[in-house]
């Protein structure tokens, strides 16, 4: 590793012609000088475009360039960037947020203290700046002593895309999937892990990046419940394809239930249920081996079963038949239990 390698920071872009000045600000800011930012524009409609091509003329390790090829979206621009990379390290960069002024040093030097390492991951920090005033008060998320490939299989990303730094040949293996609308920071931490890399996390340090983070926030996804349903079980096929060519280990499969039992609750109450419930039972006979159904009847036995019984009997009804047609068999090949009541659907009380 050379005294000074070169860090690559990406970023897509797509309307942000007031938030991309404060993020390339605390680029700009950095105690480390060896980066290049490489932008990529989605088509913006507002002046992100002009904004960033002013930074440009004034600092030369900045680029921008324009999406060039289909589908439009941040995974097709982040690879595009990539792609057109030089640095020793990468760093994936969302277009609002900011860097502590030591991040790229401090990253740096644990590298050159790891140099082993696939990648490794750092502190990232909410904040909330929509009165004026920036609120620092909340982690992205919690460290636990839970395996971390199974936190993001039920879509509990234990790190924020920022959150890493990348060697360049490693992050070249895993390509953003294009298209994907949704649950980004979950399918790449999911392909990533899944290949078993060398990684270490750095959570006992300070924050090293903070990301905006706002209850109207433009980054916050749009569309009517159903349609973020559907997609959202689109998305988790995709990356259950992904798990079943690595591995068959039934703990990684139940966290696929569990993530189709919360997607239900939260989007079952929507005035279209009956689209929701043929959608939703038609991907989930899909996706899972029946043996894995079994674990979705155990959830609901132990949570509100309020929401599915009013708006989702016909699902219920589906799953209950499937599992009693094939009980015998499921139970003596997956769980060797021998008390099928144990997986029988509460209907009357919860």
């Amino acid at each position: 590793m050379q005294n000074n390698p070169l860090i690559s920071i990406i970023i897509p872009l797509f309307n942000r012609e007031e938030l991309i000045k404060d993020t390339l600000n605390s680029l700009l800011n950095q105690t480390y000088n060896r980066w290049e930012c490489v932008i990529v524009d989605d088509g913006s409609t507002d002046l992100s475009f002009d904004v960033v091509k002013n930074f440009c003329h004034k600092d030369s390790r900045i680029r921008l360039l324009k999406r060039d090829r289909l589908p439009k979206g941040a995974p097709t621009c982040r690879n595009i960037a990539l792609e057109k990379s030089k640095g020793d390290y990468i760093i994936f960069l969302d277009s609002d947020d900011l860097l502590a002024a030591n991040c790229l040093e401090n990253r740096i030097l644990r590298y050159k203290e790891n140099l082993d390492l696939d990648f490794i991951v750092f502190k990232s920090l909410l904040f909330n700046d929509s009165k004026n005033k920036m609120a620092f008060n909340k982690l992205w998320n919690i460290s636990t002593e839970e395996d971390d490939l199974l936190r993001f299989l039920r879509f509990d990303a234990v790190w924020q895309t920022a959150g890493p730094i990348y060697k360049r040949e490693f992050a070249l293996k895993f390509p953003f999937t294009e298209g994907l609308p949704f649950l980004q920071d979950a399918d790449l931490g999911i392909k990533m892990l899944l290949s078993k890399p060398a990684y270490k996390k750095c959570f006992d340090e300070a924050p090293d990046l903070y990301i905006r983070w706002e209850n109207e926030s433009i980054s916050r996804v749009k569309g009517s419940s159903s349609d973020r349903f559907i997609k959202n079980l689109e998305v988790i096929y995709k990356i259950q394809q992904q798990v079943q060519k690595n591995t068959y280990k039934f703990n990684y499969q139940k966290q696929f239930v569990y993530t189709y039992y919360k997607l239900s609750k939260e989007s079952f109450n929507h005035k279209n249920t009956t689209k929701l419930c043929l959608t939703s039972i038609n991907y989930l006979l899909k996706i899972f081996p029946l043996g894995y159904l079994l674990y979705l009847p155990l959830l609901i036995s132990q949570g509100s079963l309020l929401i599915l019984r009013k708006t989702n009997k016909g699902l219920l009804a589906k799953i209950r038949v499937q599992l009693r047609n094939n009980l015998d068999i499921i139970i003596h090949r997956v769980f060797h239990i021998s008390k099928p009541t144990l997986f029988k659907i509460p209907y009357k009380n919860e």
